[in-house]
């Protein structure tokens, strides 16, 4: 290292040495390098795709779930319409036009779209369990959900006083 005589920093004089290391240090502190904003964007385009993905995924369960919500309540609605009707009279359930309902909620009201073959959503299946007061009623409510067949069946044991 050279050394100076002790006046000349004292009146303003730097070293060429220092002068450049100094504009090292600026230089290296002043942005990114190309190849650097491209990998920052690379990971930041990989990052939004994954992220947009799992929104599109949790959009679908949550359709789904609603309208299992949907299919489920009124299955148990037109469970508990069976249940407070003259239970003398079950065995008319397993015909038309009780034996079979749709299913629209809201206002406007929304429908569950029923199976290519089948006019309506839900049927109701009542049986008699062995000549006695006991019946086995089960409600099936079937819908398709973008393009797939959906399914969803409550049962129960009724009996008679």
């Amino acid at each position: 290292m050279r050394t100076f005589k002790p006046g000349y920093r004292k009146r303003g004089f730097i070293p060429l040495e220092t002068i450049k290391r100094q504009k090292r240090k600026k230089m290296s502190l002043t942005g990114f390098t190309l190849m650097e904003a491209l990998i920052a964007s690379v990971i930041l385009v990989v990052t939004a795709v994954v992220f947009l993905d799992n929104l599109i995924q949790c959009s679908n369960v949550t359709e789904t779930v609603s309208l299992t919500d949907i299919a489920l309540n009124a299955a148990t609605a037109k469970l508990e319409e069976i249940a407070d009707s003259n239970l003398a009279q079950i065995m008319n359930y397993n015909a038309p036009p009780l034996n079979a309902f749709n299913v629209c909620v809201g206002q406007p009201p929304s429908c569950l779209t029923p199976p290519q073959g089948q006019a309506q959503v839900g049927s109701v299946t009542v049986t008699q369990v062995a000549a006695t007061d006991l019946y086995d009623v089960a409600i099936t409510v079937n819908w398709l959900e973008r393009n797939r067949p959906m399914s969803r069946v409550v049962r129960t044991t009724l009996i008679r006083k």
